[in-house]
């Protein structure tokens, strides 16, 4: 008798099917995607590597002509200098990074050494930043003769220094010039603000004025509505030499200028007697009672040009070394009204940038 089972041992082996196209197509499409992972880690930047370049974007012929010409330019900070856009072959600007904005002082103008230093570290630290410069050497005017002898004395009441008649010129050029504020002020608000310029945004906008740069600085914030991001001003021109238009006294701006400010004082008779900083410094070499704020005749603070410049000075050296204590880098967390604070400060004070990249240490000491 057969067994039943016995069918079973002479089945016909089942045929193995093969892939289809759309398994192989998947299968194909999973294999270069481990691939690509694989090449993308081994090649991709680490975070060491340098960002992007930025996406510029080139100007109308009706901007550059515009920002380019007149007593008041700008001027962009390309290639480890300054230049006018119009001087560029192919004017391209990204108005959609961060700007910072300088402006510089009575007798100054963008081509500065210091200036032209500060532009660098700034681009260093900050690659993708754009960086302009408000020329406005144009406007300033030089001195004229005059013996007045009501305007000698109203000066030596204002500084608590005794003048003599054949130095009055040294004070009449920078009240003369800090007449023409007004105007610089709406031309580069024009030209940084409006559509017709670069356009540039409030929030993202970081302006830093010296001296007579300060008010302008200032003034432009007023015109924004407080909308600019950070100004910082640089031992700002002294009160005495704005008796005019719409800066008498320097009234013409204030803390709402921006949603911060920070202020650097150094010298005590071309430097202000406000506080105008939601964070306010006094730079001082030597250390000394800090300044009743502000007493002309006793105050430790400076009393040269060169003084004057030494917050300039000391603010270059503190782009890129990180403390958000003071300086470029500084946290703008606002402080109580009318806080002040002294810097003692070991920066060099011979020379244009002399001691400029060496370790400098600074003492604070706060005050009220």
């Amino acid at each position: 008798m057969s067994n039943p089972n016995d069918n079973n041992r002479f089945e016909e082996p089942v045929e193995k099917r093969g892939f289809t196209s759309t398994e192989r197509m998947v299968f194909s499409l999973f294999v270069l995607v481990i691939i690509g992972t694989a090449i993308y880690f081994i090649f991709a930047p680490t975070g060491d590597s340098p960002p992007p370049p930025p996406r510029e974007i080139p100007l109308s012929p009706a901007v550059v002509e515009k920002i380019s010409h007149g007593a008041v330019f700008l001027k962009y900070f390309r290639d480890g200098k300054f230049e006018k856009f119009s001087e560029s072959k192919d004017p391209r600007f990204d108005n959609t990074l961060p700007t910072v904005v300088f402006i510089h002082g009575m007798g100054g103008h963008t081509d500065t050494n210091w200036i032209k230093e500060l532009a660098r570290r700034i681009r260093k630290s900050e690659p993708n930043t754009n960086i302009i410069g408000v020329d406005w050497s144009s406007v300033q005017t030089p001195p004229k003769a005059n013996d007045s002898s009501d305007w000698q004395k109203f000066i030596e009441e204002q500084t608590g220094l005794k003048i003599d008649k054949k130095h009055i010129d040294i004070f009449l050029m920078p009240v003369e010039t800090a007449n023409k504020i007004p105007e610089v002020v709406n031309v580069s608000n024009d030209y940084l603000f409006d559509e017709s310029g670069l356009h540039l945004n409030p929030s993202q906008t970081h302006i830093i004025g010296f001296s007579h740069g300060s008010h302008i600085a200032g003034m432009i914030g007023m015109k924004q509505a407080g909308k600019i991001k950070r100004i910082t001003v640089l031992d700002p021109s002294t009160r005495a030499v704005h008796l005019g238009g719409d800066n008498v006294w320097g009234s013409g701006w204030d803390k709402n200028a921006a949603q911060f400010i920070d202020m650097y004082a150094s010298s005590k008779w071309a430097g202000t007697n406000k506080i105008y900083g939601h964070r306010t410094f006094f730079v001082q070499e030597k250390k000394g009672e800090p300044p009743a704020w502000w007493d002309i005749s006793k105050s430790a603070v400076f009393t040269t040009i060169e003084d004057h410049m030494y917050a300039a000075k000391w603010f270059l050296s503190t782009i890129g070394n990180g403390d958000v204590r003071f300086g470029y880098s500084i946290s703008t967390e606002s402080l109580p009204e009318e806080h002040w604070e002294t810097i003692f400060s070991t920066l060099p004070k011979k020379g244009e940038l002399d001691g400029i990249d060496e370790q400098i240490t600074n003492e604070v000491v706060e005050g009220k």
